[in-house]
């Protein structure tokens, strides 16, 4: 009876079993590669795992406050992420998430974990502003200002996010209620409100 070889394996990969299944190509094997394997310049050499192969390995998923809102508006929970169920959310479901706002210390917190996420160094007279900004406009709004802020601090070659910055990005871009206010206050400057003027002079005319 003759002898099963088993084939060599060149390439390893990574299956994630628990909710996405991703597979993961990880690099072709150091033992089993040869001088005239056809190979490209992004080829990567690892090494062959030893023993057991299924393993456990902790993964860090930074989330955005929308996926927050899909985790808590869908009965799989966080498996929503992974299954890609993160499109819009009813109203109705909007209302019951929006119901109980955040404490200025919780928008504090959350602040400072996108800053670490996006490598923003900040001053802490630039913190403090951006917690009140988010407290009195919305945790949204703030989170956004935190990159046009640090681009604002590169522009002046600082080496940290400033008040300066921040206040300079909080006059550029507008919140929703700085906003609506603003569309209020110039509405009859648009171009809108001129149509039915010129609706009524066609009128006229004819």
């Amino acid at each position: 009876m003759a002898d099963l070889k088993l084939p060599e394996i060149k390439e390893l990969t990574r299956i994630e079993r628990i909710a996405s299944g991703k597979v993961t190509k990880l690099g072709r094997s150091f033992a089993r590669s040869r001088d005239y394997d056809a190979m490209g310049p992004q080829t990567r050499f690892v090494q062959c795992p030893d023993g057991e192969l299924q393993k456990r390995k902790e993964v860090v998923h930074v989330v955005t406050l929308h996926e927050i809102d899909v985790i808590n508006s869908r009965t799989q929970g966080f498996l929503a992420l992974f299954t890609g169920d993160t499109g819009e959310i009813r109203s109705e479901v909007r209302e019951q998430i929006d119901s109980k706002p955040y404490t200025e210390e919780e928008i504090r917190q959350i602040l400072d974990i996108r800053r670490e996420e996006e490598d923003v160094e900040m001053s802490d007279s630039a913190k403090l502003l951006l917690t009140k900004i988010g407290h009195e406009t919305s945790l949204r709004y703030a989170i956004h200002l935190i990159t046009a802020a640090s681009l604002a601090c590169q522009k002046r070659k600082g080496k940290e996010v400033d008040i300066q910055d921040v206040s300079r990005v909080y006059e550029l871009f507008m919140d929703v209620k700085r906003s609506t206010q603003f569309m209020m206050d110039y509405q009859d400057q648009f171009m809108f409100n001129e149509i039915p003027e010129l609706a009524d002079t066609d009128k006229t005319a004819a």
